[in-house]
């Protein structure tokens, strides 16, 4: 998926997209975005991370909208 299409389906799915803010396209083809003070990376496959400093992780909440963007 390109990263507008990514972007559009978060904003689709993601619960409150109203609270989704500090997009940033700009990282390849991934798209990074704060939501309730979180920061998410999320890849091309779908693949949902945590960002945390200069990491990435996979917490619960990442696993979770991982879900939400990948069922049907």
């Amino acid at each position: 998926m390109s990263p507008a299409q990514i972007l559009e389906r978060v904003i689709q799915r993601i619960p409150h997209p109203r609270l989704i803010n500090s997009i940033d396209l700009t990282k390849g083809d991934s798209v990074r975005f704060s939501w309730r003070g979180t920061q998410f990376r999320v890849g091309p496959q779908l693949n949902v991370e945590e960002v945390q400093g200069g990491l990435l992780a996979s917490t619960a909440q990442a696993i979770l909208l991982q879900a939400l963007l990948t069922i049907s």
